[in-house]
């Protein structure tokens, strides 16, 4: 699949996800076609808010992490039953950040909502991000100077961030970006 195609796919998930994410937490599963929610609804909620899970999960630990607690889990599980608990307290590895960013994408319908007030003067840069909720998602800072693009990642873990600092040359724009995070931007 080219970059492309896989941004496509990654930008049509999120969609589906902001679209369905009222028909219930991914940790209902298939009792959300119970509800009365169509098959689409418990796609996006069930596979494709959890598989955008991992993404962001991905995102904030590193792929070598992540896979490193996978195989722990499997490790530890092989030929077992494993609930979602069971699966995010393993995942989580008594982090309290990492139950709060489960307990937010697994057990909640809810989507964070997030305000973003930058502003750059020479190559001095600011970015202030509140969120209506208590999520813990990864975001870019995207910063466009006349040398080219910058790139900052962010863990937004707090209802308030404040970020500055200073680039290398004159900045022209500053853009934040949700990357796999289904976030809505006020």
């Amino acid at each position: 699949m080219s970059d492309r195609a896989y941004a496509a796919a990654v930008r049509n998930m999120k969609r589906w996800v902001m679209r369905h994410s009222d028909a219930g937490p991914p940790v209902y599963g298939l009792r959300i076609r119970n509800l009365g929610a169509e098959v689409e609804a418990m796609q996006s909620v069930v596979y494709n808010r959890s598989a955008l899970v991992f993404a962001m999960l991905t995102e904030i630990l590193g792929e070598k992490e992540v896979f490193r607690r996978l195989r722990t889990v499997l490790d530890k599980k092989r030929y077992q039953d494993l609930t979602s608990s069971q699966f995010i307290a393993a995942m989580s590895k008594g982090s309290p950040r990492l139950k709060r960013f489960f307990t937010a994408w697994i057990y909640t319908r809810r989507l964070p909502r997030l305000t973003v007030a930058s502003r750059f003067a020479g190559n001095a840069v600011s970015v202030d991000l509140t969120q209506d909720a208590d999520f813990v998602f990864p975001l870019r800072v995207e910063v466009s100077t006349r040398d080219g693009i910058s790139l900052h990642p962010v863990v937004m873990e707090t209802k308030r961030l404040h970020l500055s600092w200073r680039e290398k040359s004159r900045v022209r724009k500053v853009k934040v970006k949700a990357g796999y995070t289904p976030v809505v931007f006020n």
